[in-house]
């Protein structure tokens, strides 16, 4: 079953859409307390709420200017994959204090390999914990920045 699809200006009013989600993060981020020394914490949120800005400003010109072409159509289990991927994205930052980053990241990256194809078991484990002890050691080791964890 598919999904069609045919706003003359859904560039525009996706674009519009992700501006507006990147200005609410941004303000969000106006309320972190500044640091004493160095970066603030807020500076990596803040870059990368305008980025986000920018693409929606992009996305938005492209739709305003570009001839739209034939209906796209979407197909309906595209769109439970991401009800789902949203679902998981819910449910991490949900455990994410109450179990830590350790333990809940593995699962997320896991479940969003699997969700998008990746069938080989032991290679998306593999892929999950590594990735997940390579963040946790460049976040806490390099950048300084303390994650969840794990508390009774």
């Amino acid at each position: 079953m598919s999904i069609k699809v045919g706003f003359k200006n859904s560039d525009f009013l996706s674009g519009l859409v992700i501006f507006v989600i990147g200005l609410v993060f941004y303000l969000d981020t106006l309320s972190i307390k500044p640091a004493k020394i160095g970066l603030s914490p807020a500076s990596f949120p803040q870059l990368i709420t305008i980025c986000l800005m920018i693409c929606g400003i992009g996305l938005a010109i492209k739709g305003l200017f570009v001839k739209p072409q034939l209906r796209q159509t979407f197909k309906l289990s595209v769109l439970k994959k991401i009800a789902f991927l949203g679902v998981m994205f819910f449910l991490y930052v949900f455990l994410l204090d109450k179990l830590g980053f350790l333990i809940v990241t593995p699962f997320l990256i896991f479940g969003t390999i699997y969700l998008f194809g990746g069938r080989k078991f032991l290679l998306n484990v593999l892929v999950s914990v590594l990735s997940t002890i390579v963040i946790y050691y460049v976040f806490t080791q390099v950048f300084k920045v303390l994650l969840p964890s794990f508390s009774l």
